[in-house]
C-alpha cells in the first residue's frame, strides 16, 4: 500500500506532486494509487487490486486489437485518455462490456483513424 502525503507544511522544493512512498513491486498513478504494469500482446495495462485499466498501445500495433476482459484475473473497466494515441495503424477495435469508462480523447481519435478508412 502505497503512502500519499497531502497538504501540512511542505518543504521549499516541493515540486507540486504528491509524494508518495512505493514498495517495490508496484508503481503509482497520480492519485498515489498503486499498480503493476503489464503488456499482454500490444496492449499496456496498469492492473490494479480490483480492476485494470488500458493504458497504452504499442505504437508499432496494426490491424484489429482486441480489448480481453480480464488481465491477471481482474476486470478491464477502463481504457485511458490516450491509449491508442500513437497507434496509427489500426483497423478495428473490439471493447468488452465490462470497460465503463473510456478516456475523451479515444473517440475522438477513433473517428479520426476509422474516417480515413
Amino acid at each position: 500500500m502505497a503512502l500519499c502525503i497531502v497538504g501540512g507544511s511542505l518543504p521549499s522544493v516541493y515540486s507540486g506532486a504528491p509524494e508518495c512512498a512505493v514498495t517495490a513491486f508496484a508503481e503509482t498513478d497520480d492519485e498515489c494509487n498503486e499498480y503493476t504494469e503489464v503488456t499482454e500482446g500490444s496492449l499496456i495495462y496498469r492492473v490494479y487490486a480490483d480492476h485494470a485499466e488500458l493504458s497504452e498501445c504499442v505504437k508499432s500495433s496494426e490491424g484489429k486489437i482486441v480489448i480481453p476482459d480480464k488481465i491477471n484475473g481482474v476486470s478491464v473497466t477502463s481504457i485511458g485518455e490516450k491509449a491508442f494515441y500513437y497507434c496509427k495503424k489500426l483497423t478495428g477495435i473490439t471493447i468488452p462490456d465490462s470497460v465503463t469508462s473510456i478516456g475523451y480523447a479515444l473517440l475522438e481519435y477513433l473517428f479520426f483513424i476509422f474516417s480515413k478508412n
